[in-house]
């Protein structure tokens, strides 16, 4: 029973281990953009660019701004996101649209009713429907500019302090776990 369980739990690790390599390794390569956050960047200070190599122990960055290539160390790596391409801002727009164009209906509405006195000549049906059509207008034309509008999406890169280890040694494996702070 306790050789079934030893052999279960070496199976778990070496799946563990692999997954945790291919994850890590595969997240990033050279030629991605990326966002980093850094302890040896200065006061956790984060900076944007395009990955030239990566290490055991290091990331290597052509700067977005300077132009110039900066190496950081992975053991201070504080976040990580990978630039995976760009999406319209046409949601954001028709959102905002809708909102400029109800109360732009709603105004001309009160205007054009600004001399009518009584309840019978303000409708709250009229003043919805003003409103509901401004609402449509104004999201179309406001998601039609936001197609425009691009913006790029970024996903974070998981940093694993904690990690299955196994090290071949002379009498077979042994399996332990590595902690980073």
């Amino acid at each position: 029973m306790n050789s079934s369980r030893a052999a279960s739990l070496f199976l778990l690790l070496l799946v563990a281990t692999l997954t945790s390599l291919r994850a890590q390794t595969g997240a990033i390569q050279p030629g991605d953009r990326v966002r980093v956050r850094a302890a040896a960047l200065g006061g956790g200070g984060r900076v944007e660019g395009t990955v030239v190599t990566v290490s055991d122990s290091a990331l290597t960055l052509m700067r977005e701004s300077s132009g110039g290539s900066l190496q950081i160390p992975l053991a201070g790596v504080q976040s990580l996101d990978v630039r995976r391409g760009q999406r319209s801002a046409w949601k954001e727009g028709a959102e905002i649209g809708a909102f400029v164009g109800f109360v732009t209906a709603s105004s001309v509405y009160a205007a054009r009713m600004s001399r009518c006195v009584g309840l019978e000549c303000a409708k709250a049906t009229l003043w919805v429907a003003h409103g509901a059509a401004g609402s449509v207008a104004g999201a179309v034309l406001g998601g039609l500019v936001g197609t425009t509008i691009r913006r790029d999406v970024w996903s974070r890169v998981p940093i694993t302090r904690v990690q299955p280890l196994l090290t071949p040694t002379v009498a077979g494996v042994r399996a332990g776990i590595e902690i980073q702070f």
